[in-house]
């Protein structure tokens, strides 16, 4: 998944940096054990933790390619919180500026990574499924 932030392209992928990153890994357990109650008990623990969540999960996704090991132009959590608050501001009142729209690509670029997998919380063969009610980040229903 790629975002255009201040005329940059920053991809984000949830590989080997990710699975790295305390912060991701503990809201990642807390989505998990969320997403194992039922779906009206899983939204509300990702509303009521929703920018921290969405601060985690793009801090982890965009570390592999622009981390320390990558091109380092983030080199800090603060550094991608600022990217966020940019990438926001950019498309203030636009769909694509809210955080559950960012949250929910995000959180789909980690099914299509296996993400999961590699932190041993599904299967290789399970796949990750939106966990909020309407519009995926592709635009198809959820």
């Amino acid at each position: 998944m790629q975002l255009t932030i201040n005329g940059k392209k920053y991809t984000f992928c949830y590989t080997i940096a990710a699975t790295l990153c305390d912060d991701l890994l503990e809201n990642v357990v807390a989505i998990a054990g969320a997403a194992n109650g039922d779906e009206e008990s899983a939204s509300l623990v990702i509303a009521g933790r929703l920018p921290k969540l969405t601060k985690a999960l793009f801090y982890g996704g965009i570390l592999q390619m622009h981390g320390e090991d990558g091109d380092n132009t983030v080199k800090s959590a603060k550094d991608a919180d600022r990217l966020l608050k940019q990438y926001m501001q950019e498309n203030d009142g636009k769909r694509e500026g809210t955080l559950i729209y960012i949250f929910n690509a995000l959180y789909e670029q980690m099914g299509q990574d296996n993400f999961l997998s590699r932190i041993g919380i599904t299967g290789e063969e399970e796949k990750v499924t939106p966990i909020s009610k309407g519009k995926k980040a592709d635009g198809g229903e959820a």
